[in-house]
Parts: C-alpha cells; sequence; structure tokens
C-alpha cells in the first residue's frame, strides 16, 4: 500500500486535548503540519470529529475521559474523490513529553481501505479496517498534540 496524498490533518493538545482541524493550506500557527510533511497538491476536504457525540471544535479542550473511545470521523469531501480509499493514522508526536517530543512518536491508531462516506454525519471508520487498534490517549505529563491523518491510498 502506498500513501500518495496527505489531505487534512487535525492535531490537538492533551492533558486535556485541544483539537485543531485545519487543511493542509492553514498550517502555521499550531504546526498542525510539521516541516516533514507536505501538501503535496492535495485536494481539500473538510474533517468532523467528535468523540462520544460531542463535537471537536478548534482549540477546544476535552477532558481525557471523552476519549476512551474511538472518534466518530467524517469528511466533507468532492465527489471526484469518491471512488478513492483512504488510510487514517492517529498520532502524538509529543510522547513521552512534550519537553522531549524527538525522542518518540506513539501510534494510537490505524484504520485501513476506508471507503470515504457521504453525509456529514457518516463515520468513515466503519467501513475501514483497523490494522492497530484504538489506544486512547493518556498522556504522563504535560499538554499533547495529537495528530488524525487521512491519506488516499492507491
Amino acid at each position: 500500500m502506498i500513501w500518495t496524498k496527505l489531505w487534512i490533518a487535525v492535531a490537538g493538545r492533551l492533558a486535556m486535548i485541544s483539537v485543531i482541524a485545519s487543511t493542509v493550506a492553514g498550517r502555521g500557527k499550531h504546526e498542525v503540519i510539521p516541516p516533514c510533511l507536505d501538501a503535496f497538491g492535495a485536494p481539500r476536504i473538510g474533517v468532523n470529529l467528535s468523540f462520544n457525540g460531542s463535537d471537536v471544535r478548534t482549540g477546544q479542550l476535552l477532558p481525557i475521559n471523552l476519549t476512551v473511545s474511538p472518534p466518530h470521523v467524517s469528511l466533507d469531501m468532492p465527489s471526484s474523490l469518491a471512488r478513492c480509499r483512504l488510510t487514517l493514522v492517529m498520532v502524538n508526536p509529543d510522547a513521552p513529553s512534550p519537553t522531549y517530543p524527538y525522542l518518540s512518536l506513539f501510534l494510537h491508531w490505524i484504520v485501513v481501505n476506508i471507503a470515504p462516506a457521504y453525509g456529514p454525519y457518516e463515520d468513515i471508520v466503519r467501513s475501514g479496517e483497523e490494522a492497530v487498534t484504538y489506544t486512547p490517549p493518556a498522556p504522563p505529563t504535560g499538554t499533547h498534540r495529537y495528530f488524525l491523518l487521512v491519506f488516499k491510498q492507491t
């Protein structure tokens, strides 16, 4: 499986979680897309994210206990991408501590072979296969960023 395009990132800060939704063109303030990832000329799509029925908004803090179950993820994307398959990856780049983020990148979740669902509340994850089972955020100390990346498969 080869991933060709990074479409969108949802990042967050935890101890409590603060999730920032941004298209790849919107990087900057919250460093949603680190320098090692580029936009690859990717089309713009929207990501809708909720934990236990609570919608996640830019800059919002969520208590960790709300993130015990995997999030509901839906996409607003052009119909021209209807036949593609997607891969979703959730990572914590600040493990084990935000003070030493270069020590590790913790993988929380991978879902592959996702068929894009249409409609504002359709969870794209249900159509895919979990390659790595969801591990809820549980940062030992400090505020952590969590990235939810959606890739196009080829």
